[in-house]
């Protein structure tokens, strides 16, 4: 009669226990308090079913599983402690009384001990990586948000537009690593090629800094994996060299800070690959768009040099032999026909201008759109 109300009071609690930690495993003082309880629930079981030989000395796996979960590290093996000083002081002093010393007892059970130990450890192996495993899946989110930004903003980028992109590259160099200080270098000054630029520096030392990149040029250029580097009065920096088949060379760098750990450069390193490839693709397509609108005005060039040699130069050719013709006959034909002949002349030199200009207005045209 006993077991049989043992049991039901261990299968009343058990969905009690089961249902409060499913419905507020989100509230910690609630999940404290009740797995608090259904330890202290789980000790007093042992008095009438046996102490240590009792078998639901094994029931308190369970608030320890759901403690290492959901609560802290502290807590859960302060739990862990209270619960083994407990059984044992109760069970020595009730069960045992004289028989044996209390390192006895403790032999005796070293099993139940070591698998609570055991179960603990691994479960909080399990909350670390979980820890961990979230962490990273917010740093994966907050990339992808910060990459369709700056692929919009590269995508809807207009040809002129395109000169600030390394302002672009470094602001979200320091958003993506979540570093204080990044910077796009460019080893090029030509006026069309895009302009470097940083983030987290003032201009002044933005001047001095780029002059001591120049100085790394050479070397940056026979770079072709993410490299780490100190600069005497900067700090540590982690750089890669943007991979471009382009007429100059991009290098995208961040300051680290003293506390970086070797996980977390790892990570970086990450991003920096993933940002200079995707700069790459642009600063491609850059010069791509560049070359094409140098080729579309060469060829108008080409055009209009043809059509002026066929038509202008031609009505020119024109007007000037007939000039020279009239000369030499003006004076011995009708004034009617020499009016004639000079307002045929007009028309042409009207004609010619009007081919003129419209070359030169398509010309003009083509330049402002590339």
């Amino acid at each position: 009669m006993a077991e049989a109300f043992t049991d039901c009071i261990s299968i009343f609690s058990v969905t009690l226990f089961t249902w409060v930690y499913r419905n507020f495993r989100l509230h910690d003082l609630v999940l404290k308090c009740s797995i608090a309880l259904e330890t202290a629930g789980i000790i007093l079981l042992l008095f009438p079913t046996g102490g240590m030989d009792s078998p639901f000395k094994w029931y308190v796996i369970t608030p320890m599983l759901v403690a290492c979960s959901h609560l802290s590290m502290r807590y859960s093996w302060t739990l862990l402690v209270s619960y083994i000083v407990l059984v044992l002081t109760f069970c020595y002093i009730f069960f045992t009384p004289g028989q044996y010393f209390l390192w006895d007892l403790v032999s005796q059970n070293t099993d139940l001990f070591l698998v609570l130990i055991v179960t603990m450890m691994a479960m909080q192996v399990i909350g670390v990586m979980k820890d961990e495993l979230k962490v990273a899946k917010e740093q994966a989110n907050e990339t992808m948000d910060h990459i369709k930004s700056i692929y919009h903003i590269m995508e809807t980028t207009s040809h002129n537009e395109a000169l600030n992109l390394g302002q672009v590259i470094s602001d979200y160099t320091v958003k993506l690593t979540k570093q204080s200080r990044a910077f796009f270098w460019l080893d090029s000054q030509e006026e069309d090629a895009p302009e470097s630029s940083q983030t987290g520096w003032t201009v002044e030392e933005e001047e001095q800094l780029f002059e001591v990149l120049g100085n790394y040029q050479k070397e940056f250029r026979e770079e072709r994996e993410p490299f780490f580097r100190h600069l005497p009065e900067w700090g540590d920096f982690l750089m890669i060299t943007v991979p471009m088949t382009t007429r100059f060379v991009a290098t995208i760098g961040l300051q680290l800070g003293p506390d970086q750990s070797l996980t977390g450069r790892r990570w970086l390193v990450q991003q920096l690959i993933f940002l200079a490839e995707l700069s790459a693709g642009f600063l491609e397509r850059y010069e791509l768009e560049r070359i094409e609108s140098q080729l579309i005005v060469r060829n108008e060039q080409n055009r209009i040099a043809n059509e002026m040699h066929d038509n202008v130069s031609q009505s020119l050719f024109g007007i000037v032999y007939a000039t020279h013709s009239l000369r030499q006959t003006w004076c011995h034909q009708p004034k009617e026909q020499v009016e004639e002949q000079i307002e045929l002349i007009q028309q042409s030199a009207n004609q010619a201008v009007r081919e003129l200009k419209g070359a030169i207005h398509s010309l003009s045209s083509k330049k402002a759109e590339a």
